[in-house]
């Protein structure tokens, strides 16, 4: 391991361990990713050449720092400054990393091996049913799972089957954390995974997914079939048949229309300040004001629309719009299991962030990068990995 393998595995492990914890981990891990990127600079020549995706996030940064200004709290500001600046400074240290593509490989098997060491004590200490993690936030740590289960089907691609020791236990902690959203965004994912490959690969080609695919149900199936998991099988019930149905159900983490009411506030508090917003996280003093209770949307784009206005927040999805469409074009004209995964996650990710703010989520945006960076590989380098067309 180098020195530039090593910067990424600290910030990597100050991610997952220090940055998920909500009072102080967005302040410890600013300190790791300055200290990381002074490693970045001593050891890179070529660091002002990043791409679009990275420069859009800067501005996003840039105006996020600027929210101090004219922001009512500054001090709500901070909460959440310190998470947008890291991680750009750790988007800007990953584009450079991710260049040699070999370094692609290196990093999905540190996020497997990483996220796992977190999914070790949550699985043994952490108490079911009662929706608390013993390490971290119970949404925070899904969404970690959440990467982990994608890594480990990427690096199956590139022939690194070891890495599927881990899934069962990956799997396991996301059903302790009962989050509806990591778990239907998993199953959505992996349905349009499905459905694009069968379309491009022919019927015998596909035995290998068929088997996999066969393998992970056995895992979820027995999994499921321990008591533990009752409560998570009947809140994914719930929630299934209340979007079927669009009434209230019982146990559904969609609630009795809580969230949606937050949505549809947040909008009519954006219609009062729709250009500037009312600066980073002041969403929450917003609706104290106007519902007695300091708390937020839930849903990354009405964040994006409070905190920073219109344009911001089309600064902020021109970044998936970019990673959408160079993915796509490449997946149609240059296909390979690893692009169609990473397309997939993509959609995966526009549909966490319906439930959840992701806009300074790391993992997130590394994974967004990622999809940018694969797109660029030549039909050459595709053909060197497992499940090329």
């Amino acid at each position: 391991m180098n020195i530039k393998d090593f910067n990424i595995l600290i910030l990597l492990f100050g991610n997952t361990f220090i940055n998920l914890i909500n009072v102080t981990g967005g302040n410890y891990y600013l300190v790791i990713s300055v200290i990381c990127l002074v490693v970045f600079f001593l050891n890179n020549k070529n660091w002002f050449k990043l791409h679009l995706v990275v420069k859009l996030y800067g501005i996003i940064t840039l105006f996020s720092i600027l929210g101090l200004v004219y922001a009512n709290s500054s001090e709500l500001v901070f909460h959440d400054l310190t998470k947008v600046i890291s991680n750009f400074l750790t988007m800007f240290i990953f584009w450079h990393y991710i260049q040699h593509s070999g370094n692609i490989k290196k990093f999905l098997v540190m996020t497997v091996l990483v996220i796992s060491l977190l999914a070790i004590p949550n699985a043994i200490f952490t108490s079911s049913g009662i929706r608390e993690m013993f390490w971290g936030g119970v949404n925070p740590v899904a969404t970690m799972m959440f990467f982990a289960v994608i890594s480990i089907f990427a690096l199956l691609q590139f022939k690194v089957r070891w890495t599927l020791i881990f899934l069962p236990l990956i799997l396991y902690v996301i059903f302790l954390t009962q989050s509806q959203k990591i778990i239907l965004s998993l199953l959505i994912g992996a349905f349009v995974f499905l459905f694009i490959n069968f379309l491009v690969k022919k019927i015998f080609e596909n035995v290998k997914i068929i088997l996999l695919t066969t393998l992970m149900a056995g895992m979820v199936t027995v999994l499921l079939s321990n008591d533990i998991f009752s409560d998570t099988i009947s809140r994914t019930t719930a929630t299934i048949e209340q979007i079927q149905t669009n009434e209230e159900v019982e146990g559904s983490a969609l609630g009795s229309g809580y969230r949606t009411f937050l949505i549809e506030k947040g909008l009519e508090f954006f219609y009062e300040e729709p250009f500037i917003g009312y600066g980073l996280n002041n969403s929450r003093q917003v609706y104290l004001k106007n519902i007695g209770r300091a708390t937020y949307s839930h849903n990354t784009w009405v964040e994006l629309l409070l905190s920073y206005g219109f344009f911001l927040a089309l600064v902020y999805l021109i970044i998936y719009w970019v990673s959408l469409k160079k993915i796509l074009k490449n997946l149609v004209y240059n296909y390979s299991n690893l692009k169609n995964i990473l397309f997939c996650t993509v959609i995966m990710l526009l549909l966490i962030s319906q439930f959840q703010k992701m806009y300074y989520n790391v993992y997130a945006h590394l994974f967004l990068l990622l999809s940018v960076q694969v797109s660029n590989f030549t039909s050459k380098y595709d053909k060197s990995i497992n499940g090329s067309r």
